[in-house]
């Protein structure tokens, strides 16, 4: 399921950029704190979902 969060970025300085990311449902996020992890797998899936993505915006 997608969702939509407000957050920095320097996308809306880019002609046509996108800013997205990923954080799977039933994961703690520990993103941008201190000592900051991720679940491998989790970032496994999250770059094959970041190549589709692309793909179909290179479209």
């Amino acid at each position: 399921e997608c969702l939509a969060i407000g957050g920095g970025t320097y996308v809306h300085h880019l002609k046509n950029g996108v800013a997205f990311g990923c954080s799977m449902p039933g994961t703690e996020n520990h993103m941008h704190e201190p000592n900051e992890s991720a679940v491998i797998e989790e970032l496994i899936i999250s770059a094959e979902m970041f190549a589709q993505v692309i793909a179909d915006e290179c479209k």
